[in-house]
């Protein structure tokens, strides 16, 4: 397993006895998105930090634990995607794979 990134933090265990962990979303998104290169966010970039984010804690942690997104005031503005362009669409970056493309290309493959 990876490293738990530094913009998640451990918040207890739910239920099942897996661990819940709070993503600093104000701390994640810029990291990942200066990770990926991106200058301009839009739609796109957002939903593909997201989904390396996810597969981030999902390498750190595994498939057990769950993983809450969380942010201080105006995190919505700042990271919502309708605050921003569409650019190629949330739709591309997930149903494309193409989020799953930009995280292997970073990390050199995807959590399994």
């Amino acid at each position: 397993m990876a490293d738990m990134p530094s913009y998640a933090i451990k918040a207890g265990e739910n239920k099942a006895g897996n661990p819940i962990y709070v993503v600093d979303v104000d701390a994640a998104y810029p990291s990942m998105l200066s990770e990926l290169g991106v200058a301009d966010v839009d739609q796109y970039w957002l939903e593909v930090a997201y989904q390396c984010i996810k597969m981030d804690m999902q390498a750190a942690c595994g498939f057990g634990c769950e993983f809450r997104f969380k942010g201080g005031e105006g995190s919505k503005d700042r990271w919502g995607q309708k605050s921003h362009p569409a650019g190629k669409g949330a739709m591309a970056a997930t149903q494309g794979l193409e989020a799953r493309d930009h995280y292997k290309r970073l990390r050199g493959s995807i959590p399994g």
